[in-house]
């Protein structure tokens, strides 16, 4: 009698064994293709009145189609992408040439601006190989286009991007 109850529980591990053993199997194949490897979402957020329309990362650079709702044409002078956290202290691209006219509802294309580390000097093509991720704010420099150079200002965003 004693060798049946000992069959039964040796038929019995031997069955969830091997169904774990089953488990085990298919989430390591899963680990190892990445399909756990969640990256977040490439977001590109500014404060109302500018919209990101498209964006992207390649070679350490940002590039950007910004959509003006600022009920007012503006012209975009400069632009800067950095982690550096003192908007006053950060160090910007050179100044577009020519500046960039947008009406109101207009899109602007920002030519390719280089992405900065926290001290604002900025990261190489081989710091930010494809598929890696940069965080960091993207500013813009701009006038309204009637009250001209007189006023500038600076408006910025968030940005996660990933690099292609």
């Amino acid at each position: 009698m004693e060798f049946r109850k000992g069959q039964a529980a040796m038929e019995y591990l031997m069955t969830y064994g091997w169904a774990i053993l089953v488990i085990v199997i298919v989430l390591a194949a899963l680990l190892y293709l990445g399909v756990f490897n969640v990256r977040p979402p490439e977001i590109c957020t500014f404060s109302p009145g500018i919209t990101c329309k498209t964006f992207y990362l390649k070679a350490a650079k940002v590039n950007l189609t910004l959509t003006n709702g600022l009920q007012k044409p503006i012209t975009i002078t400069n632009a800067t992408c950095t982690q550096q956290s003192d908007v006053g202290a950060m160090t910007w691209s050179p100044a577009f040439a020519p500046v960039l006219a947008v009406g109101v509802g207009g899109d602007a294309i920002v030519p390719a601006v280089d992405c900065r580390n926290g001290v604002g000097t900025p990261y190489t093509a081989a710091e930010l190989p494809a598929g890696a991720g940069y965080s960091g704010k993207v500013c813009i420099s701009y006038y309204f286009t009637a009250e001209g150079v007189t006023m500038p200002r600076i408006i910025c965003g968030t940005g996660y991007f990933i690099s292609a």
